[in-house]
């Protein structure tokens, strides 16, 4: 990490953003009145707020706008298994980022080889952990509202991101900043984009035909959508990230790599985003015209994540100093080892 970082607060929360490229109109689903008072029945099911502190931080995030967002033709049930997975992924990723476990790959091992055995074979006797037991639970409503084919992809992209928390694992352990190139393949396994993307399928009026699935420029669209979403990401939770000593953001990459001082690491950010953003709207035409309506639709849903994401991410308070005075201040654990 650099010896010489410039001091970082909410001040990156207020950056303009008309500079940011994004050519499509946000949506809101209409099925999200009852979604918080769900979620917090899930929560409490599976004692992820077991004291007031984790309670308070699932109120910031303000989860329920951000589902609303970016699954805007979920039905119902699908929208609540979404709100609930995304639950699952922010309770996770701070255990993670603000324990020791995230500094110590032979524990994130044992944690992610837990995690992707209870979705292969959907074992109570796997789930020892609240995290472990809500993962359980949600597998079950996911197979309920899929194909097995679904959800194999879906428990294949899950293993890639499991993956990809284990890496960050190491390179936290050893301090190490990885360069660009490097962090953007880590990054688009580590932010957890492609099991939620799956969940955009759900949605849909039929299921994705192969013509649409096999597409090679599928692939490249949802990386692209999640190069948009992780740099969002990175800006406004840079703050969080230089407080617990993690080298996992591209401005800090950029800064280490480059040289350059924090707002021109941000500057570039906003360029790359840009880039990612206008070379997904070339190659998005090429996939509408080949997949017709079935391809425009989940091409929709694609739309909607990094829209909806980029408005939720300076709204919540999720990124602010109050969230992460409650994240130096918690100590609760959600994961046990076996």
């Amino acid at each position: 990490m650099s010896t010489t970082e410039e001091r970082v607060g909410d001040e990156l929360l207020a950056i303009d953003r008309s500079q940011f490229l994004y050519p499509m109109a946000p949506r809101k689903n209409p099925n999200a009145a009852a979604l918080r008072e769900r979620t917090q029945s899930f929560v409490q099911r599976f004692q992820l707020a077991p004291e007031p502190k984790a309670q308070k931080k699932i109120d910031a995030i303000q989860l329920e706008d951000m589902t609303a967002a970016i699954y805007v033709d979920a039905a119902p049930d699908t929208l609540q298994v979404c709100n609930d997975l995304l639950l699952w992924f922010f309770v996770s990723d701070d255990q993670y980022d603000e324990r020791a476990i995230g500094t110590s790959p032979l524990k994130m091992q044992k944690v992610c080889m837990n995690f992707l055995r209870i979705l292969q074979t959907g074992s109570a006797r796997e789930a020892v952990s609240p995290l472990g037991r809500a993962l359980l639970d949600l597998r079950e409503r996911l197979v309920t509202l899929s194909s097995p084919e679904w959800f194999a992809r879906f428990v294949a992209d899950m293993d890639l991101y499991f993956q990809g928390c284990l890496q960050e694992a190491h390179n936290r352990e050893s301090q190490r900043v990885p360069e660009f190139e490097e962090y953007r393949s880590l990054r688009r396994a580590s932010v957890g984009t492609y099991p939620c993307f799956d969940l955009i399928e759900l949605g849909l009026p039929a299921a994705l035909p192969q013509s649409v699935l096999q597409q090679p420029s599928l692939g490249v669209l949802r990386d692209l959508s999640t190069d948009v979403i992780a740099w969002v990401n990175d800006i406004v939770s840079l703050q969080k990230e230089r407080a617990f000593l993690d080298p996992h953001n591209i401005i800090t990459v950029l800064n280490h790599e480059c040289g350059i001082s924090v707002a021109e690491a941000v500057k570039k950010t906003v360029e790359i985003h840009n880039e990612a953003m206008e070379e997904f709207g070339r190659i998005a035409q090429g996939f509408a015209r080949e997949t017709g309506a079935p391809g425009r639709a989940y091409l929709d849903g694609l739309e909607q994540w990094m829209r909806g994401v980029f408005d939720w991410s300076f709204q919540s308070a999720r990124y602010r100093s109050e969230y992460l005075s409650l994240s130096l201040a918690a100590h609760h654990v959600l994961l046990h080892l076996t």
